[in-house]
């Protein structure tokens, strides 16, 4: 794949791992960049949040958990908070689908000389915690609310339930079952990983290599695009009633929308954006893109690099370009996943009347896109506001 390369050289981009899948088969596999191969581990930043769904609805499956029941049932450690005395119940689909109402879009990670907290620090907003305290701001079940918080709710929620810790159970659930690599470990001093590639930003090598995820469910996944397009075969071959880990009610659940948006056509499974056939997720952790996608009929690919400068974002929509050729999808069948903030889409100004953000299609097309400008979106909308 000389044009891949070509690429890495043009946007320069020093490692990338991209898996295709035609027919249910894998076509090509590869790393890219110097010491790079298919073993090569990246961070996956949001795509850990589906591969974690897949889990807990194996557990539903085996009726160790029930994903409609108030999360708060499972909680022992910690409790969702009121919020000016209302009691929210949310459940674990809601959770999953981010539309639980829960605050906190994503997390930064920690330096690994940082001093890193605990989830329930997290969840509480409490010191060395770097985030927001995640709360229920929004009436469960009644919109999108794109949410790291609540998937870390739900971390917790099955930590208690299981009284384990949560790489032990991600391994025995999923990764043992299909003979992966992957690891939600964090630091990766215990997993032992030495074949990973080093994050990069528009300010150069990340210090310590990688930023460090306690937040693991939702942005802590260490694996590689050949292991990420294995779990997306075995969705596919679930749907098709064809595979020995995943039943069809189970991939039925999780690629039917618990919410819909207003075209119709996209919408939230459990765990994954969907349009139409098309199941996907994207990912951005410091110095980390991943793009995960694939239609029910077994077609997809898998894309990870470990660079998340703006030249990162031009590398990963042109590598697209070429994998859409490759997979003959047209206009159609190219995944175009929003988080549903179109309507956020226009000039924003100060009280003085100065132009300060012009958000346009080609800011929001995408989570990748609107991840990367999610601070600046935000600081033109609290100008709006006041």
């Amino acid at each position: 794949m000389e044009k891949i390369n070509e690429l890495m050289k043009k946007y320069d981009i020093n490692a990338c791992s991209v898996t295709i899948v035609k027919n249910y088969e894998v076509s090509l596999s590869e790393g890219f960049g110097k010491n790079i191969d298919t073993e090569t581990k990246f961070m996956a930043g949001s795509v850990s949040k589906p591969v974690f769904a897949l889990g807990v609805m194996l557990l539903n499956g085996s009726k160790k958990i029930n994903i409609d029941k108030d999360v708060n049932e499972y909680l022992t450690s910690w409790k969702v908070p009121s919020e000016r005395n209302f009691v929210p119940k949310i459940t674990l689909r809601q959770l999953l689908s981010h539309t639980a109402g829960t605050t906190t879009h994503g997390f930064t990670g920690y330096n690994r000389k940082d001093k890193i907290p605990t989830i329930i620090q997290i969840l509480n907003g409490e010191k060395p915690s770097n985030s927001d305290k995640v709360v229920v701001d929004t009436i469960p079940g009644t919109t999108i609310k794109y949410s790291g918080g609540g998937t870390t709710i739900a971390q917790l929620a099955i930590c208690d339930k299981l009284k384990k810790d949560f790489p032990d159970i991600m391994d025995e659930l999923l990764f043992k079952k299909m003979d992966l690599s992957c690891s939600y470990q964090q630091p990766i001093g215990k997993y032992k990983l030495t074949n990973y590639a080093k994050g990069y930003t528009d300010e150069g090598k990340v210090k310590g290599d990688y930023h460090i995820y306690p937040e693991m469910a939702a942005a802590g996944l260490w694996t590689n695009s050949l292991d990420l397009a294995k779990i997306g075969i075995e969705i596919c071959k679930g749907f098709h009633n064809k595979s020995d880990i995943f039943d069809k009610k189970m991939i039925k659940q999780i690629l039917t929308p618990t919410y819909k948006y207003s075209d119709g056509k996209r919408g939230r499974g459990i765990g994954f954006s969907l349009k139409e056939d098309n199941f996907f997720h994207v990912g951005l952790d410091e110095g980390y893109i991943s793009d995960f996608n694939f239609n029910k009929n077994g077609n997809g690919f898998v894309i990870m690099i470990n660079n998340s400068s703006e030249n990162a974002f031009k590398f990963i929509r042109d590598l697209k370009d070429i994998i859409y050729d490759i997979l003959n999808w047209d206009n159609e069948n190219k995944i175009i996943p929003t988080l549903g903030l179109e309507k956020y889409e226009g000039k924003y100004y100060d009280k003085l009347n100065n132009l300060k953000e012009n958000i346009t299609s080609s800011v929001i097309t995408g989570e990748l896109a609107l991840i990367r400008s999610i601070f600046n979106i935000w600081n033109a909308y609290a100008l709006f506001l006041t």
